[in-house]
């Protein structure tokens, strides 16, 4: 049975029971039936013996059959005996002719089947005062008919049983395959589907069954598991962008401090550049695999101020290299975001990158605590500001301005992690210029220092 297919297994469980309910009802039938007919020959021999009692009566103080209206039909199939002697007998055979007689003296009704093929009623026929027995009346019905009657019944009820059971399992065997239809549909297109794929669906509609539903369920894991396959795209794809600046910069240093031209101090310079670069590549990586981890804010927490100043510190070089000052606005808030130090200035690093790649002169850092569970960190630069229908497309994965350089990542990596900790990066249009704000969740404040 477990070889079966579950197409099979339901037909066969369908004839079984059907087979089963069918064999039930027939029997049920069947014996009903006969009691049925069993009833009716009774019946049947009632009337009989008593329209025979009505034709026994006594003439000069002897018992004689008078004449009836259908006198031949009664006298065909009845025996009338008195005083131990036959006064009325049918042409029967001897087998049956002594039945009757051993019937002849009853004093109460009794009936007795002969050979299968008779059934024999016995009455007692009394006088005028309905105490005196002067007769006995015997009469017989043929079973023949009655028992023809239930073999066409029992051939019936087999066929019927048989055509429904056979009917049944085919309507079992064609619902379960028309039911298993979108099942295989889904089979098969299961098997289609591959790792760089899944941007396909079932699509068989909103639940309504149970196959329907589980259509629907795997198409949420199929998202579920997209949306982890982006993730990890996505995760790789920034730590690419974030590991390219610092290996670029490590190259060019190196390439500087292998000239022949250059002086013991300035070649020590260049490794302890190459050094510096290399330990930001390796905190970028840290950085993106925690948010990979969804490390929360739980985990740690960090200054802000502290957070604001080592970004800033890790953008100096790139500023001075293009003439860009970096100023801090008023003093900063006295709140704990709850990360590491360094995960919040790896989400502020790609802002103030961006805002050093577009200013003119200056770039001034600000923040905000408006005192409902959160701070704003601003970025502001004097360049030539964003368009205000740019300002909620440049946050995504490969948005460049027109001619940019890089993966485009920056914005929309700084993004990530802010969501990551529960906030939140958005641009502000402004003329001139441009503000990126991040609003990140504050866990404590803490007296100014």
């Amino acid at each position: 049975m477990n070889r079966l297919g579950l197409r099979a297994r339901v037909a066969l469980g369908s004839i079984a029971i059907l087979a089963l309910g069918v064999t039930i009802i027939g029997v049920a039938t069947n014996v009903l039936l006969t009691k049925r007919l069993d009833a009716d020959a009774n019946a049947v021999l009632r009337a009989r013996a008593d329209a025979q009692l009505g034709t026994v009566g006594l003439k000069g103080g002897r018992v004689v059959v008078l004449d009836g209206p259908e006198d031949e039909a009664l006298d065909r199939e009845a025996w009338v005996f008195a005083g131990g002697k036959t006064v009325a007998r049918p042409t029967a055979p001897a087998a049956v002719d002594r039945a009757a007689a051993a019937l002849a003296g009853v004093r109460e009704p009794a009936t007795r089947d002969v050979r299968g093929e008779l059934r024999l009623r016995a009455e007692p026929a009394f006088a005028g005062d309905r105490r005196t027995q002067i007769a006995t009346v015997v009469v017989a019905v043929r079973l023949e008919p009655y028992e023809q009657s239930e073999r066409i019944s029992r051939l019936g009820t087999a066929l019927l049983g048989i055509f429904v059971v056979l009917a049944g399992g085919f309507v079992a065997w064609r619902a379960v395959a028309a039911g298993l239809r979108p099942m295989a549909r889904m089979a098969h297109d299961a098997t289609s589907y591959g790792e760089h794929d899944l941007t396909r669906r079932f699509d068989l509609g909103p639940p309504r069954d149970e196959l329907t539903t589980l259509a629907a369920t795997l198409d949420g894991l199929l998202e579920r598991i997209e949306a982890s396959l982006r993730h990890e795209q996505r995760l790789t794809a920034e730590i690419a962008h974030e590991l390219r600046t610092p290996l670029s910069g490590m190259r060019a240093v190196a390439e500087l401090g292998m000239r022949p031209s250059q002086s013991a101090d300035s070649r020590r310079e260049s490794l302890a550049t190459v050094v510096g670069e290399a330990d930001r590549a390796s905190a970028a990586i840290d950085t993106l695999l925690r948010a990979g981890r969804h490390v929360g804010p739980d985990t740690a927490t960090c200054a802000l101020e502290k957070a604001v100043t080592a970004a800033v510190d890790a953008n100096a070089a790139a500023a001075r290299e293009r003439g860009i000052a970096i100023e801090l606005e008023g003093r900063l808030p006295s709140v704990r975001i709850g990360a590491e130090t360094a995960f919040v200035a790896q989400l502020l690093n790609p802002l103030v990158e961006n805002a050093i790649r577009h200013a003119t002169t200056t770039v001034r850092l600000s923040a905000v605590d408006p005192g409902e569970h959160a701070v704003r960190v601003c970025v502001h630069d004097d360049g030539p500001g964003i368009p205000k229908e740019d300002s909620v497309e440049i946050f995504d994965p490969g948005w460049q301005t027109p001619g940019g350089s890089g993966a485009g990542l920056g914005l929309a990596l700084a993004r990530r992690l802010a969501r990551s900790l529960g906030g939140e990066v958005y641009a502000r249009h402004m003329r001139p210029g441009a503000e990126l704000v991040v609003e990140l969740p504050v866990v404590t404040r803490t007296a100014p220092s």
